[in-house]
């Protein structure tokens, strides 16, 4: 049972000022969307009036959960719940995946059982020679094809086993009806409709696979799922008849699909809770308030969806329906090689098909260890917690050799006239190597999809393969009416040869739940439509190889556009604000998929403007994520070491930073403005420069249920702006400390809360001091100065671009007023203002004064903040960066905590991006808290207390620090605020193992016009 920790929508701030504690706040109500997720273990105590016999706290949430009119969620009861498939038993799974692969194997088998008798049906019917005949065998191919748009869906919403059952039911009785059939128009229509209810099996079973087996071993079930699936078709001919008498397991076979599960769950707790509350709401937690129809159309929509938009879904189920393909024109061409070429009986010529059933059998025992073997390698080497669905592909190169290999073998030596043997030789070789490439493409779709969406994508694949198999032995006679259909076999298989030669030279690229492989590593381009073209005459012929061209050509061009396979469709994002977090936000979303993305910037032009910033290890680790390493180690300095000094220059404690201290990635030291360009540079080169609006200042915004439109204006002169109002799926605001989103939300707050200390900033090019990566932090709380260098090409020239910062209180400690001053950061101010109390001041191998005074133009920023609020996200607008959490310049964590948004952000919306409003309000969930603690701290002067403490203790200066301050206290004040700001070096060296070679896997790198 999960009952998570989430805070309450109060202010953070108690009575008197302080921080309270997030585990002293109540959790969100039911209005708020914050329900109690409730396993089943309520279901084994016993009630007794309103009192419970055994003590539980779980079943006193419930009963609070009860008393405050909330919904209670049904749940898996916890990871290793005996009920989720995916923990059941090997034997279990194993029965469960037999059955569904054994109807797999029934239902293909009434397309070509009838192949040997296709000359009688011919004469029973008056059925001529030619297309009308094959149709007899392939119109069962035309139902299975269709029957899955339809059949998939419904077992996303009632399970797989209903679906199952029904579908069965209109197989057997319109299989049953053809043998009755009077006319050759019934019989075609009974073995349409007969297909149409067969087809269950093939789109339902990939689903089946996905609910029970984990992706590391998936590849069994798949293996048996393929094996049945090609066998079929090749068994079928030597019987002649359909043997149903398996039918009945299906009713004995259990449901996998988790919504399905646990609405059975959801259902025993409500007859469990009736005595106690009948009005009470319990629902799963795949439950929407969405009406039925709505949830139908849907469904049903979808696997159009992604048979029309979805490359990954497209290449992999056209690189099937390929090979499938194929299979059918072999088989089609069984009867003349082996019955008029080697003059064999019907019946002997039959045992040939079992060939084909070999090669399956030999292939199914090398695919399956070698795609799950190879899958957790990969998955060990590129050290990932998951392995990516990408790791299916490799094995398809061994496909791509073995089919057209095995194909030269089977029509040259039938042309030959060579011994029988020589031609099933060919037969196995070609079986072994489609067997390999459809597990693999097809394991590559159920691990890209998972449960949720796996039979859609199945029913895409299986529309797609089934139509192959329904026409292209339509158009084999036409292949062969020169007679010579082993030099045909042969054009295809050159064809294979070229396809396969080219497929194997491609580059590789990372393929998952959110990108995509380049079309033409998996999908059948050009080399069919030339062996059509070659190898056939006519219009159908011509047609089908033009129609192959324009999907592949479409399915190459979509491949370079979508990353989230799993979507219906992208949703459109706004972010107010191009500033660090709003640009990193735009990067952060893109790299997980998301391609609709409008960024508005309030400045009509964007320059280098600002002073020096830092980005603490944790940050750093995202933006190395991003791939944008590479342009900040040319840009910025790695801070090698933090030194803080008293007043009168006494050392009080030197800090190793970034990788000197051990920490996987450095901290950097960096030009604001610079930062700003390099990330502006890689939104522009990822996203296009279209997707950045300058002079759009946010005034407003309005959201319905489906949608929110932002209102822009100039900022200047407030003229409308160039699109004054947009619609999107998503409004983030990332407009700043003076945000207007945030000012909409909370009209009542007012302006920044001002701090009663003024920054001066300034930089200056000067000899290195120290380490030449040295941070300077000197005096205390009413009068600091700071200094750190900021820029690589000043190094690289011998200099150091030293950045510092001029700290006084201006207002008194008591002094009421928490206006900040009025201020222009953009333009200089007179150094007279601030200089004198620093005239003295030397550390660090620095002068003051001396940086003051050479410095050309200083500038002036009231250090401000804003209180922590109680809620960031509403409906579908969020706040982010300092629009969100504004925080004092302590403790360098300004820019950090805005790029760890950003990612946070973007994570929510991956896993949620059908409900926005959820995934805003788990990214709220999640980074409100930490931030508030941050905000809050640097009011405490976060790391900076040492200082304070120094000058406190020792006003006039000290020999040894140890003696004014002992040396565990000093270091704690430094760790503890590491782990409250987030960047404690074991987290984040962890998370930079976990996510090692990220930026590579999804082939993002630097901007080429920064480095």
């Amino acid at each position: 049972m999960r009952l998570p920790e989430r805070l309450y929508r109060k202010p953070l701030l108690s009575d008197d000022g302080h921080f309270r504690d997030s585990q002293e706040l109540p959790r969100f109500s039911f209005e708020q969307e914050n329900r109690p997720l409730v396993s089943t273990e309520l279901l084994f105590h016993q009630w007794s009036g309103d009192e419970e016999a055994t003590y539980d706290p779980r079943l006193n949430a419930i009963e609070n959960a009860l008393k405050m009119e909330q919904d209670i969620i049904i749940t898996w009861d916890g990871p290793n719940d005996p009920m989720n498939p995916l923990n059941w038993s090997q034997s279990r799974k194993w029965v469960v995946t037999m059955l569904v692969s054994m109807f797999t194997f029934i239902s293909p088998f009434s397309s070509t059982m009838v192949t040997p008798a296709l000359p009688v049906i011919a004469d029973d019917f008056g059925i001529p020679e030619g297309f009308m005949r094959q149709l007899v065998m392939t119109i069962f191919l035309l139902g299975y094809a269709q029957g899955p748009f339809v059949l998939a869906p419904l077992s996303e919403i009632y399970g797989r086993v209903t679906v199952l059952q029904y579908s069965n039911l209109i197989y057997l009785v319109f299989n049953t009806a053809c043998g009755f059939a009077q006319t050759k128009e019934q019989m075609l229509a009974f073995r349409f409709l007969s297909g149409v209810g067969g087809a269950a099996p093939q789109a339902l079973c990939n689903g089946v696979l996905a609910d029970t087996w984990r992706k590391e071993e998936r590849g069994k079930g798949q293996a048996i799922y393929g094996l049945l699936t090609w066998i079929s078709p090749c068994v079928a001919p030597i019987c002649g008849a359909y043997i149903s008498q398996g039918a009945t397991a299906l009713f004995f076979l259990r449901e996998t699909f988790a919504p399905a599960i646990l609405a059975k769950k959801a259902k025993l707790v409500r007859k469990a809770l009736k005595e106690i509350r009948n009005d009470v709401v319990v629902r799963t937690e795949f439950e929407t308030s969405d009406r039925f129809s709505k949830i139908l159309r849907k469904r049903l929509i979808l696997p159009f969806i992604m048979m029309f938009t979805h490359p990954a879904t497209q290449a992999p189920s056209i690189y099937r329906a390929y090979l499938y393909g194929v299979m059918y024109l072999m088989l089609s061409t069984f009867p003349f090689v082996f019955e008029e070429v080697y003059d064999m009986d019907v019946g002997p010529a039959s045992l040939n098909y079992l060939s084909m059933c070999l090669g399956f059998m030999i292939g199914l025992q090398i695919s399956h260890p070698l795609t799950d073997g190879l899958y957790a390698r990969l998955k060990t080497y590129y050290n990932l917690k998951e392995g990516l669905p990408e790791f299916r592909v490799p094995p398809m190169l061994i496909a791509g050799i073995l089919c057209p290999v095995g194909l030269f073998i089977y029509g040259w030596t039938a042309q030959a006239k060579a011994h029988w043997i020589a031609p099933n030789i060919g037969c196995v070789i070609v079986a072994i190597g489609m067997i390999i490439g459809f597990q693999c493409s097809q394991a590559y779709t159920t691990d890209a999809y998972e449960a949720k969406y796996a039979a859609s994508a199945a029913a895409v694949g299986a529309f797609m393969r089934t139509m192959c198999g329904f026409s292209f032995p339509l158009f084999a006679m036409q292949m062969y009416s020169a007679g010579q259909p082993c030099v045909a076999v042969v054009l295809w298989a050159k064809a294979e040869g070229f396809e396969y030669e080219r497929r194997a030279v491609a580059p590789r690229a990372r393929i998952d739940n959110f990108n995509h492989l380049p079309i033409s590593e998996l999908i059948p381009g050009a080399s069919i439509t030339h062996s059509l073209a070659v190898s056939t005459n006519g219009p159908i012929q011509y047609l089908t190889s033009g129609i192959l061209t324009l999907a592949w050509a479409a399915a190459k061009h979509l491949g370079r556009k979508c990353k989230m396979p799993y979507l219906s469709s992208q949703p459109k994002i706004l972010i107010a604000g191009a500033g660090i977090g709003g640009l990193t936000a735009a990067l952060s979303l893109h790299a997980v998929g998301f391609t609709d993305i409008q960024i508005f910037e309030a400045s009509s032009t964007l320059t280098t403007l600002g002073v020096g910033i830092n980005v603490q290890p944790s940050a750093v680790l995202i933006l190395r994520n991003l791939g944008l390493l590479e342009a900040l180690e040319k840009t910025g300095i790695q801070t090698a070491e933090l030194n803080f000094y008293n007043r009168h220059g006494d050392s009080i404690l030197s800090e190793k930073r970034g990788k000197h201290a051990g920490y996987a990635v450095p901290q950097f030291s960096i030009h604001r403005g610079e930062f700003q360009m390099l990330l502006l540079s890689a939104v522009k080169e990822r996203l296009g420069e279209q997707a950045v609006h300058l002079n759009h200042a946010l005034t407003g915004f309005e959201q319905t249920e489906k949608s929110i439109t932002a209102q822009f204006s100039q900022r200047r002169d407030g003229a409308p702006a160039e699109l004054s109002g947009i619609a999107g799926d998503v409004l983030i605001a990332a407009d700043g400390i003076n945000s207007t989103a945030r000012r909409v939300l909370y009209p009542d707050e007012g302006p920044p809360r001002f701090s009663g200390r003024m920054l001066w900033r300034g930089c200056l090019e000067r000899a290195p001091y120290l380490t030449g990566a040295s941070m300077v932090w000197a005096g205390h709380a009413d009068q600091k100065f700071i200094a750190y260098p900021i820029s690589r090409r000043s190094e690289d020239k011998g200099k150091s671009l030293v950045n510092w910062i001029a700290e006084l209180r201006i207002r008194g400690k008591n002094d009421k007023d928490l206006t900040p001053p009025k201020t222009d950061w953009t333009k200089a101010v007179d150094k007279s203002v601030f200089e004198r109390p620093f005239e003295s001041w030397k550390c660090g191998g620095l002068v003051m004064k001396d940086l003051i005074d050479r410095t050309e133009k200083v500038f002036e920023f009231p250090m401000s903040d804003r209180d922590p609020i109680e809620q960031w996200s509403f409906g579908r607008l969020t706040l982010m960066g300092d629009a969100a959490h504004a925080m004092y310049p302590i403790g360098s964590n300004g820019a950090s905590q805005a790029i760890i948004d950003a990612e946070t952000l973007a994570k929510h919306l991956k896993a949620t991006a059908s409900d926005v409003a959820a995934a805003l309000k788990a990214y709220e969930l999640e980074r409100l808290p930490p931030t508030a603690k941050i905000v809050m701290a640097n009011r405490a002067n976060g790391p900076d207390h040492v200082l304070q403490m120094a000058e406190e203790r020792a006003p006039d200066g000290f020999d040894n620090i140890y003696d004014v301050i002992p040396k565990e206290e000093l270091d704690a004040i430094g760790t503890v605020y590491k782990k409250v700001a987030g960047f404690e070096m074991d987290s984040v060296n962890v998370k930079a193992r976990e996510t090692d070679g990220e930026s590579e896997k999804l082939q993002l790198t630097s901007p080429k016009d920064w480095i």
